[in-house]
This record gives structure tokens, sequence and C-alpha cells, in this order.
């Protein structure tokens, strides 16, 4: 079985530099349901990649799903979101990095928030 985040670069080799909202929700879709066969529950992918992923697709469509996720995630996942904000630029990306990302509790989220303010 082929893992999710090959799907994905995949559809990050096929999809055009600016993605459209149809092509971030595939790259969100590829994730539903995918799990290991002998633990339900497990999912197989690495969410942090997915995150990545969503980023260099450059779409402001996937801020708002990475925004609302950003709590529950783990250090790893806050930092790729912070980086996916990066690159998706925008008032919606900033105002996430500089609300969320500069009060992280994870020093390396808020040193990362730190530099995409400062670079803006």
């Amino acid at each position: 079985m082929m893992m999710p985040f090959l799907l994905v670069a995949c559809v990050l080799l096929c999809a055009p530099a600016a993605a459209s909202a149809q092509s971030t929700m595939k790259a969100v879709n590829l994730t539903d349901g995918l799990t290991d066969e002998n633990e339900v529950t497990a999912p197989i992918y690495d969410t942090s990649r997915v995150i990545q992923a969503l980023g260099q697709l450059g779409s402001a469509d996937a801020v708002a799903l990475l925004s609302r996720r950003y709590e529950e995630e783990d250090e790893d996942c806050r930092w790729a979101t912070l980086k996916a904000m990066a690159y998706i630029g925008g008032d919606a990306a900033m105002q996430v990095v500089k609300s969320r990302g500069l009060t992280d509790e994870y020093v390396h989220a808020r040193r990362l928030a730190e530099k995409i303010v400062q670079r803006r």
C-alpha cells in the first residue's frame, strides 16, 4: 500500500503553482480513513508531512482548516502549521502566526513565529 504522504507528494507534483481549493481538499481527503490494518484507530500517516504539503500547495483555503486544528496538535504539527502559514501567506495566515504562534508554549514554535513576523 502506498503511504499517504507519497500520495500527497503526487498531488503536489501534479498541482499548479497556485493550487485551487479542489487540490487542497484532495490532499486533505487522502488522509481520511487511512489506518493500519491491525489497528483501526491508529493513523499510518505523519500529520506534520500532510500539513507541510498543504503549505506547499499554497492555497489560502487551507488556512481555516489548519487554524481550527492548531490547538489540538502536538509541538511538531504546530511548528509545521506555522511554516505552512508562511508558505501560504496573506492576512489570514499572518493572523494565525501572530495570534497563535507568538504565544505558543513551545519555544521553537514561538521562535519560528517571530522569524515569520520579522520577514513580513
